[in-house]
Protein backbone atom coordinates (compact mmCIF):
# COMPACT_ATOMS: atom_id res chain seq x y z
CA UNK A 1 0.00 0.00 0.00
CA UNK A 2 2.54 2.66 0.74
CA UNK A 3 4.51 1.62 -2.23
CA UNK A 4 1.40 2.48 -4.12
CA UNK A 5 0.91 5.54 -2.68
CA UNK A 6 4.64 6.80 -3.45
CA UNK A 7 4.26 5.36 -6.99
CA UNK A 8 1.20 7.64 -7.34
CA UNK A 9 2.81 10.52 -6.00
CA UNK A 10 5.60 10.15 -7.93
CA UNK A 11 3.42 9.73 -11.39
CA UNK A 12 1.58 13.28 -9.94
CA UNK A 13 4.46 15.34 -9.70
CA UNK A 14 5.51 14.19 -13.27
CA UNK A 15 2.28 15.52 -13.86
CA UNK A 16 2.72 18.43 -12.67
CA UNK A 17 5.83 19.40 -13.92
CA UNK A 18 4.70 18.80 -17.61
CA UNK A 19 2.90 21.55 -19.29
CA UNK A 20 0.15 19.88 -20.95
CA UNK A 21 -1.04 17.72 -18.09
CA UNK A 22 0.00 20.49 -15.85
CA UNK A 23 -2.34 22.86 -17.28
CA UNK A 24 -5.30 20.10 -17.33
CA UNK A 25 -4.71 19.88 -13.80
CA UNK A 26 -5.16 23.40 -13.29
CA UNK A 27 -8.22 23.74 -15.20
CA UNK A 28 -9.69 21.01 -12.85
CA UNK A 29 -8.62 22.58 -10.05
CA UNK A 30 -10.34 25.77 -10.90
CA UNK A 31 -13.82 24.08 -11.73
CA UNK A 32 -13.73 22.53 -8.57
CA UNK A 33 -13.92 25.65 -6.63
CA UNK A 34 -16.47 26.52 -8.73
CA UNK A 35 -18.54 23.56 -7.45
CA UNK A 36 -19.63 25.48 -3.98
CA UNK A 37 -21.74 27.94 -5.69
CA UNK A 38 -24.09 25.03 -7.37
CA UNK A 39 -23.93 23.59 -3.79
CA UNK A 40 -23.12 25.18 -0.96
CA UNK A 41 -22.80 22.22 1.49
CA UNK A 42 -19.88 21.55 -0.77
CA UNK A 43 -17.98 24.73 0.47
CA UNK A 44 -14.97 22.18 1.75
CA UNK A 45 -13.99 22.27 -2.16
CA UNK A 46 -13.36 25.40 -2.12
CA UNK A 47 -10.40 25.44 0.49
CA UNK A 48 -9.44 21.41 -2.14
CA UNK A 49 -9.11 24.07 -4.92
CA UNK A 50 -6.94 26.65 -3.92
CA UNK A 51 -4.88 24.10 -2.50
CA UNK A 52 -4.24 21.92 -5.33
CA UNK A 53 -3.57 25.46 -7.66
CA UNK A 54 -0.89 26.67 -4.73
CA UNK A 55 1.02 22.53 -5.00
CA UNK A 56 0.74 23.55 -8.74
CA UNK A 57 2.14 26.74 -8.42
CA UNK A 58 4.72 26.05 -6.07
CA UNK A 59 5.95 22.76 -7.96
CA UNK A 60 6.70 24.58 -10.91
CA UNK A 61 7.68 27.69 -9.33
CA UNK A 62 10.86 25.13 -8.31
CA UNK A 63 10.92 23.98 -11.83
CA UNK A 64 10.39 26.28 -14.32
CA UNK A 65 9.32 29.55 -12.69
CA UNK A 66 6.05 29.93 -14.40
CA UNK A 67 3.37 32.08 -13.49
CA UNK A 68 0.97 33.44 -15.51
CA UNK A 69 0.04 30.21 -17.39
CA UNK A 70 -0.93 27.90 -14.50
CA UNK A 71 -3.26 30.54 -12.76
CA UNK A 72 -4.74 31.88 -15.89
CA UNK A 73 -5.72 28.14 -16.48
CA UNK A 74 -7.32 27.89 -13.14
CA UNK A 75 -9.05 31.23 -13.09
CA UNK A 76 -10.48 29.92 -16.62
CA UNK A 77 -11.94 26.66 -15.28
CA UNK A 78 -13.32 28.68 -12.21
CA UNK A 79 -15.11 31.37 -14.38
CA UNK A 80 -16.34 29.18 -16.97
CA UNK A 81 -18.89 27.20 -14.83
CA UNK A 82 -19.33 30.25 -12.73
CA UNK A 83 -20.80 32.07 -15.47
CA UNK A 84 -22.94 29.36 -17.66
CA UNK A 85 -25.80 31.19 -15.62
CA UNK A 86 -25.67 33.99 -18.02
CA UNK A 87 -26.33 31.49 -20.96
CA UNK A 88 -29.86 31.60 -19.67
CA UNK A 89 -30.95 34.70 -21.11
CA UNK A 90 -30.18 32.70 -24.96
CA UNK A 91 -32.34 33.20 -27.37
CA UNK A 92 -32.74 36.66 -25.82
CA UNK A 93 -35.78 37.12 -28.26
CA UNK A 94 -36.77 40.19 -25.87
CA UNK A 95 -34.14 41.85 -27.73
CA UNK A 96 -35.07 40.91 -31.46
CA UNK A 97 -32.35 39.35 -31.99
CA UNK A 98 -31.00 37.38 -35.16
CA UNK A 99 -30.20 34.01 -34.47
CA UNK A 100 -26.44 34.92 -35.30
CA UNK A 101 -26.46 37.84 -32.95
CA UNK A 102 -28.36 35.55 -30.45
CA UNK A 103 -24.94 32.95 -30.80
CA UNK A 104 -22.74 36.16 -30.98
CA UNK A 105 -24.03 37.42 -27.47
CA UNK A 106 -23.89 34.26 -26.31
CA UNK A 107 -20.21 33.03 -26.85
CA UNK A 108 -19.81 37.08 -25.33
CA UNK A 109 -21.06 36.59 -22.21
CA UNK A 110 -20.25 32.10 -21.56
CA UNK A 111 -16.80 32.20 -23.43
CA UNK A 112 -15.48 36.11 -23.86
CA UNK A 113 -16.42 37.08 -19.85
CA UNK A 114 -14.54 34.10 -18.13
CA UNK A 115 -11.52 34.71 -20.76
CA UNK A 116 -11.08 38.64 -20.04
CA UNK A 117 -11.56 37.85 -16.10
CA UNK A 118 -9.14 34.84 -16.75
CA UNK A 119 -6.25 36.98 -18.35
CA UNK A 120 -6.94 40.21 -15.23
CA UNK A 121 -6.37 37.54 -13.09
CA UNK A 122 -3.55 35.59 -14.76
CA UNK A 123 -1.67 38.56 -15.39
CA UNK A 124 -2.08 39.74 -10.99
CA UNK A 125 -0.38 36.90 -10.21
CA UNK A 126 2.69 37.64 -12.42
CA UNK A 127 3.08 39.83 -9.14
CA UNK A 128 3.88 36.77 -7.30
CA UNK A 129 7.46 36.81 -9.06
CA UNK A 130 8.78 39.62 -6.75
CA UNK A 131 7.67 37.32 -3.58
CA UNK A 132 10.20 35.73 -1.52
CA UNK A 133 9.70 32.18 -0.42
CA UNK A 134 9.70 33.43 3.10
CA UNK A 135 6.99 35.40 3.13
CA UNK A 136 4.96 34.46 0.03
CA UNK A 137 1.89 32.92 1.85
CA UNK A 138 1.42 36.68 2.72
CA UNK A 139 1.83 37.53 -0.46
CA UNK A 140 -0.46 35.32 -2.16
CA UNK A 141 -2.90 36.04 0.35
CA UNK A 142 -2.88 39.93 -0.69
CA UNK A 143 -2.97 38.73 -4.53
CA UNK A 144 -6.17 37.07 -4.10
CA UNK A 145 -7.68 39.92 -2.22
CA UNK A 146 -6.16 42.41 -4.61
CA UNK A 147 -8.21 40.27 -7.38
CA UNK A 148 -10.89 40.50 -6.21
CA UNK A 149 -10.68 44.03 -5.29
CA UNK A 150 -9.87 44.94 -9.41
CA UNK A 151 -12.92 43.09 -10.61
CA UNK A 152 -15.00 45.22 -9.06
CA UNK A 153 -13.62 47.98 -10.14
CA UNK A 154 -14.46 50.77 -13.28
CA UNK A 155 -17.38 50.20 -15.44
CA UNK A 156 -17.22 46.43 -16.58
CA UNK A 157 -17.65 45.73 -12.75
CA UNK A 158 -18.03 42.06 -12.22
CA UNK A 159 -17.49 40.74 -9.07
CA UNK A 160 -19.77 38.04 -8.88
CA UNK A 161 -17.34 35.26 -7.70
CA UNK A 162 -15.09 35.77 -4.24
CA UNK A 163 -14.10 33.20 -1.52
CA UNK A 164 -16.19 34.19 1.01
CA UNK A 165 -19.42 34.19 -1.71
CA UNK A 166 -18.33 30.31 -1.65
CA UNK A 167 -18.53 29.28 2.05
CA UNK A 168 -21.86 30.75 2.80
CA UNK A 169 -22.59 26.73 3.57
CA UNK A 170 -20.26 27.23 6.97
CA UNK A 171 -21.40 30.57 8.23
CA UNK A 172 -19.30 30.34 11.76
CA UNK A 173 -16.48 30.55 9.51
CA UNK A 174 -17.75 33.91 7.77
CA UNK A 175 -18.75 35.57 11.07
CA UNK A 176 -15.09 37.20 11.28
CA UNK A 177 -16.14 39.63 8.25
CA UNK A 178 -18.29 41.65 10.48
CA UNK A 179 -14.87 42.62 11.91
CA UNK A 180 -13.06 43.13 8.69
CA UNK A 181 -15.11 42.33 5.93
CA UNK A 182 -15.35 39.87 2.92
CA UNK A 183 -11.91 40.90 2.05
CA UNK A 184 -10.25 39.12 5.34
CA UNK A 185 -11.77 35.70 4.49
CA UNK A 186 -10.35 35.91 1.44
CA UNK A 187 -6.93 36.62 2.68
CA UNK A 188 -6.83 33.95 5.65
CA UNK A 189 -8.67 31.18 3.70
CA UNK A 190 -5.87 31.64 0.95
CA UNK A 191 -3.27 32.02 3.18
CA UNK A 192 -3.94 28.62 4.92
CA UNK A 193 -4.66 26.58 1.76
CA UNK A 194 -0.95 27.57 0.64
CA UNK A 195 0.42 26.65 3.78
CA UNK A 196 -0.98 23.20 3.09
CA UNK A 197 0.40 23.80 -0.01
CA UNK A 198 3.62 24.46 0.99
CA UNK A 199 3.42 21.42 4.00
CA UNK A 200 3.18 19.36 1.30
CA UNK A 201 5.64 20.11 -1.29
CA UNK A 202 8.24 21.03 1.64
CA UNK A 203 7.67 18.25 3.79
CA UNK A 204 7.35 20.28 6.69
CA UNK A 205 4.96 20.03 9.58
CA UNK A 206 5.41 23.47 10.44
CA UNK A 207 3.67 25.07 7.61
CA UNK A 208 0.75 22.13 8.02
CA UNK A 209 0.42 23.78 11.78
CA UNK A 210 0.63 27.24 10.19
CA UNK A 211 -2.39 26.46 7.97
CA UNK A 212 -4.67 24.70 10.81
CA UNK A 213 -3.88 27.59 13.17
CA UNK A 214 -5.09 29.99 10.61
CA UNK A 215 -8.36 28.00 9.68
CA UNK A 216 -8.86 27.04 13.74
CA UNK A 217 -8.62 30.17 14.80
CA UNK A 218 -10.69 31.80 12.48
CA UNK A 219 -13.40 29.21 13.02
CA UNK A 220 -13.35 29.86 16.43
CA UNK A 221 -13.38 33.44 16.55
CA UNK A 222 -16.46 33.06 14.42
CA UNK A 223 -18.25 30.71 16.77
CA UNK A 224 -17.78 33.41 19.45
CA UNK A 225 -18.89 36.13 17.19
CA UNK A 226 -21.93 33.93 16.21
CA UNK A 227 -23.06 33.65 20.01
CA UNK A 228 -22.82 37.72 21.14
CA UNK A 229 -26.09 39.01 21.29
CA UNK A 230 -27.42 42.21 19.89
CA UNK A 231 -29.88 44.49 20.97
CA UNK A 232 -32.69 44.65 18.85
CA UNK A 233 -35.67 46.50 18.50
CA UNK A 234 -39.41 45.26 19.20
CA UNK A 235 -40.20 42.37 16.30
CA UNK A 236 -41.40 43.97 13.33
CA UNK A 237 -43.72 41.92 10.67
CA UNK A 238 -42.40 42.14 7.02
CA UNK A 239 -43.12 40.58 3.59
CA UNK A 240 -41.64 40.81 0.64
CA UNK A 241 -43.46 40.12 -2.36
CA UNK A 242 -42.58 37.72 -5.72
CA UNK A 243 -45.24 38.44 -8.24
CA UNK A 244 -42.95 35.99 -10.74
CA UNK A 245 -43.02 38.70 -13.71
CA UNK A 246 -40.87 37.32 -16.27
CA UNK A 247 -38.39 39.72 -18.17
CA UNK A 248 -39.49 39.14 -21.63
CA UNK A 249 -43.29 39.56 -19.99
CA UNK A 250 -42.47 42.23 -17.92
CA UNK A 251 -41.94 45.21 -20.32
CA UNK A 252 -44.58 44.21 -22.81
CA UNK A 253 -46.67 47.22 -23.16
CA UNK A 254 -49.38 45.07 -23.08
CA UNK A 255 -48.65 43.67 -19.36
CA UNK A 256 -48.64 46.72 -18.05
CA UNK A 257 -52.34 46.81 -16.74
CA UNK A 258 -52.31 42.93 -15.05
CA UNK A 259 -48.65 43.80 -13.62
CA UNK A 260 -49.92 46.25 -12.12
CA UNK A 261 -53.21 44.95 -10.90
CA UNK A 262 -51.15 41.67 -9.15
CA UNK A 263 -48.76 43.99 -7.29
CA UNK A 264 -51.60 45.87 -5.95
CA UNK A 265 -53.81 42.72 -5.12
CA UNK A 266 -50.73 41.22 -3.43
CA UNK A 267 -49.59 44.60 -1.24
CA UNK A 268 -53.64 44.69 -0.24
CA UNK A 269 -53.50 41.22 0.76
CA UNK A 270 -49.92 41.55 2.83
CA UNK A 271 -51.61 44.49 4.39
CA UNK A 272 -54.41 42.84 5.71
CA UNK A 273 -52.58 39.60 7.03
CA UNK A 274 -51.10 42.36 9.66
CA UNK A 275 -47.35 43.09 7.68
CA UNK A 276 -45.86 46.43 8.77
CA UNK A 277 -43.79 46.59 5.99
CA UNK A 278 -44.13 45.21 2.53
CA UNK A 279 -41.49 45.28 0.00
CA UNK A 280 -42.06 45.07 -3.34
CA UNK A 281 -38.94 43.81 -6.18
CA UNK A 282 -37.13 46.11 -8.46
CA UNK A 283 -38.97 47.84 -10.90
CA UNK A 284 -42.09 46.23 -9.82
CA UNK A 285 -44.48 48.02 -11.94
CA UNK A 286 -42.96 48.97 -15.00
CA UNK A 287 -44.32 52.09 -15.15
CA UNK A 288 -42.56 55.39 -14.86
CA UNK A 289 -43.46 56.11 -10.96
CA UNK A 290 -45.02 59.71 -10.55
CA UNK A 291 -45.47 61.72 -7.29
CA UNK A 292 -49.13 61.30 -6.97
CA UNK A 293 -49.57 59.43 -9.97
CA UNK A 294 -51.81 56.64 -9.90
CA UNK A 295 -48.97 53.92 -8.67
CA UNK A 296 -48.30 56.35 -5.61
CA UNK A 297 -52.17 56.72 -5.25
CA UNK A 298 -52.92 53.12 -4.80
CA UNK A 299 -50.00 52.20 -2.70
CA UNK A 300 -50.86 55.43 -0.27
CA UNK A 301 -54.15 53.82 -0.56
CA UNK A 302 -52.87 50.63 0.97
CA UNK A 303 -50.22 52.32 3.43
CA UNK A 304 -53.08 54.81 5.10
CA UNK A 305 -55.58 52.43 5.52
CA UNK A 306 -54.17 49.48 7.06
CA UNK A 307 -51.21 51.96 8.61
CA UNK A 308 -47.95 50.38 6.51
CA UNK A 309 -45.10 50.93 4.80
CA UNK A 310 -44.59 49.96 1.49
CA UNK A 311 -41.09 50.02 -0.07
CA UNK A 312 -41.06 49.31 -4.01
CA UNK A 313 -38.72 49.41 -6.25
CA UNK A 314 -39.77 51.67 -9.27
CA UNK A 315 -38.78 53.36 -12.67
CA UNK A 316 -38.57 57.01 -11.99
CA UNK A 317 -37.93 59.71 -14.79
CA UNK A 318 -36.86 62.90 -13.46
CA UNK A 319 -35.03 66.19 -14.38
CA UNK A 320 -34.90 64.82 -17.96
CA UNK A 321 -33.21 61.54 -16.84
CA UNK A 322 -34.02 58.06 -16.29
CA UNK A 323 -33.54 56.19 -12.54
CA UNK A 324 -33.71 52.33 -11.36
CA UNK A 325 -34.78 54.03 -7.93
CA UNK A 326 -36.31 52.83 -4.30
CA UNK A 327 -39.14 55.36 -2.74
CA UNK A 328 -41.16 54.11 0.52
CA UNK A 329 -44.55 55.23 0.68
CA UNK A 330 -44.87 55.79 4.21
CA UNK A 331 -48.39 55.62 6.41
CA UNK A 332 -49.65 58.86 6.26
CA UNK A 333 -49.02 58.27 2.32
CA UNK A 334 -46.18 60.51 2.18
CA UNK A 335 -43.06 59.92 -0.29
CA UNK A 336 -39.75 58.98 1.66
CA UNK A 337 -36.43 60.20 0.13
CA UNK A 338 -35.28 58.31 -3.20
CA UNK A 339 -32.90 55.89 -3.76
CA UNK A 340 -31.17 55.57 -6.89
CA UNK A 341 -28.93 52.59 -8.22
CA UNK A 342 -25.54 53.32 -7.52
CA UNK A 343 -23.99 50.83 -9.57
CA UNK A 344 -25.83 49.66 -13.07
CA UNK A 345 -25.40 47.11 -14.99
CA UNK A 346 -23.32 46.90 -17.90
CA UNK A 347 -25.59 46.87 -21.56
CA UNK A 348 -28.34 45.78 -19.42
CA UNK A 349 -28.72 49.72 -17.52
CA UNK A 350 -26.00 51.35 -19.99
CA UNK A 351 -24.04 50.61 -23.03
CA UNK A 352 -20.62 51.27 -21.77
CA UNK A 353 -18.43 53.06 -24.77
CA UNK A 354 -21.41 53.45 -26.06
CA UNK A 355 -20.06 55.27 -29.35
CA UNK A 356 -17.91 52.94 -29.91
CA UNK A 357 -20.08 49.39 -29.17
CA UNK A 358 -22.95 51.86 -30.83
CA UNK A 359 -20.86 51.82 -33.85
CA UNK A 360 -19.47 48.04 -34.35
CA UNK A 361 -22.41 46.53 -32.78
CA UNK A 362 -25.59 48.79 -33.11
CA UNK A 363 -27.74 46.05 -32.22
CA UNK A 364 -26.13 45.62 -28.62
CA UNK A 365 -27.82 48.61 -28.01
CA UNK A 366 -31.43 46.69 -27.45
CA UNK A 367 -29.72 45.09 -23.95
CA UNK A 368 -30.71 47.96 -22.00
CA UNK A 369 -34.21 47.39 -20.35
CA UNK A 370 -35.72 50.56 -21.26
CA UNK A 371 -35.16 52.41 -24.40
CA UNK A 372 -32.55 54.82 -22.48
CA UNK A 373 -29.48 54.57 -20.71
CA UNK A 374 -30.34 55.04 -17.17
CA UNK A 375 -28.64 57.72 -14.36
CA UNK A 376 -26.37 56.48 -11.65
CA UNK A 377 -26.82 57.53 -8.68
CA UNK A 378 -24.70 58.87 -5.97
CA UNK A 379 -25.31 58.57 -2.48
CA UNK A 380 -26.18 56.41 0.26
CA UNK A 381 -29.70 56.95 1.60
CA UNK A 382 -31.78 56.00 4.57
CA UNK A 383 -35.12 55.53 4.70
CA UNK A 384 -36.82 57.08 7.68
CA UNK A 385 -39.01 54.81 9.12
CA UNK A 386 -41.69 54.81 11.97
CA UNK A 387 -39.31 51.33 12.72
CA UNK A 388 -35.61 52.85 12.63
CA UNK A 389 -33.67 53.79 9.02
CA UNK A 390 -33.52 51.48 5.98
CA UNK A 391 -31.08 51.13 3.31
CA UNK A 392 -32.38 50.23 0.21
CA UNK A 393 -30.27 48.69 -2.32
CA UNK A 394 -31.03 48.02 -5.93
CA UNK A 395 -29.95 44.66 -7.52
CA UNK A 396 -26.16 44.85 -8.33
CA UNK A 397 -25.93 47.37 -5.57
CA UNK A 398 -25.72 44.47 -3.29
CA UNK A 399 -22.92 42.43 -4.51
CA UNK A 400 -20.50 45.62 -3.77
CA UNK A 401 -19.90 45.91 0.00
CA UNK A 402 -19.60 49.35 0.65
CA UNK A 403 -22.84 50.42 -0.27
CA UNK A 404 -24.12 48.99 2.16
CA UNK A 405 -21.75 49.40 4.35
CA UNK A 406 -22.31 53.42 3.70
CA UNK A 407 -25.54 53.46 4.41
CA UNK A 408 -25.46 51.88 7.91
CA UNK A 409 -22.90 53.97 8.61
CA UNK A 410 -25.12 56.66 8.16
CA UNK A 411 -27.85 55.42 10.62
CA UNK A 412 -29.41 52.21 8.66
CA UNK A 413 -30.92 49.46 11.20
CA UNK A 414 -32.40 47.69 8.23
CA UNK A 415 -31.12 46.62 4.65
CA UNK A 416 -33.67 46.49 1.86
CA UNK A 417 -32.66 44.91 -1.21
CA UNK A 418 -35.01 45.06 -4.37
CA UNK A 419 -33.87 42.96 -7.28
CA UNK A 420 -34.73 41.38 -10.71
CA UNK A 421 -32.92 38.01 -11.56
CA UNK A 422 -35.80 36.26 -13.85
CA UNK A 423 -33.28 36.86 -16.66
CA UNK A 424 -31.50 33.38 -15.24
CA UNK A 425 -34.46 31.50 -13.91
CA UNK A 426 -33.74 28.82 -11.42
CA UNK A 427 -29.69 28.70 -12.29
CA UNK A 428 -26.77 29.52 -9.90
CA UNK A 429 -26.68 32.52 -10.62
CA UNK A 430 -29.86 33.69 -8.74
CA UNK A 431 -28.39 31.37 -5.48
CA UNK A 432 -25.31 33.06 -5.90
CA UNK A 433 -26.42 36.53 -5.80
CA UNK A 434 -29.00 35.52 -2.44
CA UNK A 435 -25.32 34.71 -0.80
CA UNK A 436 -23.50 37.99 -1.23
CA UNK A 437 -26.64 39.39 0.37
CA UNK A 438 -26.07 36.91 3.06
CA UNK A 439 -23.00 38.66 3.32
CA UNK A 440 -24.01 41.79 3.56
CA UNK A 441 -25.78 40.98 6.86
CA UNK A 442 -23.15 39.20 7.99
CA UNK A 443 -20.36 42.19 7.39
CA UNK A 444 -23.11 44.96 8.92
CA UNK A 445 -24.97 43.14 11.65
CA UNK A 446 -28.07 43.94 10.14
CA UNK A 447 -31.43 41.91 8.82
CA UNK A 448 -31.91 41.79 5.28
CA UNK A 449 -35.30 42.46 3.16
CA UNK A 450 -34.97 40.61 -0.16
CA UNK A 451 -37.79 41.15 -2.77
CA UNK A 452 -37.08 39.46 -6.08
CA UNK A 453 -39.40 39.68 -9.57
CA UNK A 454 -39.43 35.72 -9.99
CA UNK A 455 -37.02 34.81 -6.96
CA UNK A 456 -35.43 34.54 -4.71
CA UNK A 457 -37.66 36.67 -2.18
CA UNK A 458 -35.75 35.94 1.74
CA UNK A 459 -35.25 37.37 4.85
CA UNK A 460 -32.04 37.05 6.63
CA UNK A 461 -30.87 37.39 9.70
CA UNK A 462 -27.29 39.87 11.34
CA UNK A 463 -25.69 36.03 11.36
CA UNK A 464 -26.59 35.35 7.67
CA UNK A 465 -28.97 32.97 8.15
CA UNK A 466 -32.06 32.33 5.38
CA UNK A 467 -34.32 32.37 7.90
CA UNK A 468 -37.60 32.53 5.22
CA UNK A 469 -37.50 32.31 1.66
CA UNK A 470 -39.36 31.75 -1.43
CA UNK A 471 -39.08 29.10 -4.20
CA UNK A 472 -37.98 30.55 -7.39
CA UNK A 473 -40.47 31.17 -10.59
CA UNK A 474 -43.34 31.11 -8.51
CA UNK A 475 -46.05 33.65 -7.04
CA UNK A 476 -45.70 34.10 -3.91
CA UNK A 477 -44.52 35.83 -0.40
CA UNK A 478 -41.77 35.90 2.00
CA UNK A 479 -43.02 36.73 5.69
CA UNK A 480 -40.98 36.98 8.56
CA UNK A 481 -40.58 38.80 12.01
CA UNK A 482 -36.96 41.14 11.51
CA UNK A 483 -35.68 43.33 13.81
CA UNK A 484 -34.13 46.65 13.75
CA UNK A 485 -30.41 46.71 15.24
CA UNK A 486 -28.52 49.59 16.01
CA UNK A 487 -24.95 48.96 16.77
CA UNK A 488 -21.76 49.33 14.45
CA UNK A 489 -19.59 46.51 13.26
CA UNK A 490 -15.97 46.91 13.36
CA UNK A 491 -16.34 46.67 9.48
CA UNK A 492 -19.16 49.15 9.16
CA UNK A 493 -16.84 51.68 10.86
CA UNK A 494 -13.72 51.00 9.73
CA UNK A 495 -14.36 49.68 6.20
CA UNK A 496 -12.44 47.61 3.83
CA UNK A 497 -8.81 47.86 5.07
CA UNK A 498 -7.43 44.62 3.78
CA UNK A 499 -7.51 45.91 0.42
CA UNK A 500 -5.12 48.76 1.86
CA UNK A 501 -2.82 46.45 3.71
CA UNK A 502 -2.89 43.79 0.97
CA UNK A 503 -2.09 46.77 -1.80
CA UNK A 504 0.76 47.88 1.12
CA UNK A 505 2.29 44.27 1.41
CA UNK A 506 2.64 43.74 -2.33
CA UNK A 507 4.43 47.19 -3.31
CA UNK A 508 6.85 46.40 -0.20
CA UNK A 509 7.42 42.95 -1.77
CA UNK A 510 7.65 44.60 -5.46
CA UNK A 511 10.07 47.39 -4.01
CA UNK A 512 12.27 44.92 -2.15
CA UNK A 513 12.40 42.66 -5.19
CA UNK A 514 13.92 45.18 -7.46
CA UNK A 515 16.08 46.57 -4.55
CA UNK A 516 17.73 43.25 -4.19
CA UNK A 517 17.94 43.11 -8.70
CA UNK A 518 19.69 45.96 -9.36
CA UNK A 519 21.58 45.48 -6.34
CA UNK A 520 22.58 41.91 -7.47
CA UNK A 521 23.58 43.50 -10.80
CA UNK A 522 25.50 46.40 -9.62
CA UNK A 523 27.71 43.47 -7.78
CA UNK A 524 27.75 41.82 -11.10
CA UNK A 525 25.61 38.66 -10.46
CA UNK A 526 23.76 38.94 -13.81
CA UNK A 527 22.90 35.09 -13.57
CA UNK A 528 21.09 35.35 -10.09
CA UNK A 529 19.10 38.45 -11.66
CA UNK A 530 18.11 37.02 -14.41
CA UNK A 531 16.30 34.00 -12.73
Amino acid sequence: MKNNVKKFCAALNRAIVSKRISLFLCLLAGALGALPYYVEELFIFTFVSLFAIFYIAIKQRNERNRFFAPFFWYFMGFYSPLYLFLSEMYPYSRFGFSEDQAVFVLICSCIAIPLLHALVSGTIMIIARAFNNKYDIIGYASLFVINEWVLSMGTLAFPWSGVAVSLTGCLPYLQTASLFGKYFITFITVAACFAFARATVVRKRYFAIVGATIISANLILGTVLWFIPYEKSEPIDATALQGNVLSNEKWDSANKGSIFDIYIDMTEKAAENGSSIIVLPETAIPSAFIPNGIIHKELARIATEYNVTIISGVHYYGNKNYYNAVVAILPDGSLSERYDKRHLVPFGEFIPFADFIGEMLPFVGEFNEGTNDLTEGTEPIVIETEFGGVAPLVCFDSIFPEFSREAVDNGAEIIAIVTNDSWFNDSVGIYTHLRHAQLRAIENRRYIMRAANTGVSAFIDERGNVISYTEPLTRDTADCEIYAIEGFTLYTMIGDVMINLSCAVILYFIAISIYNKTRRIKNGDYSTSQQ
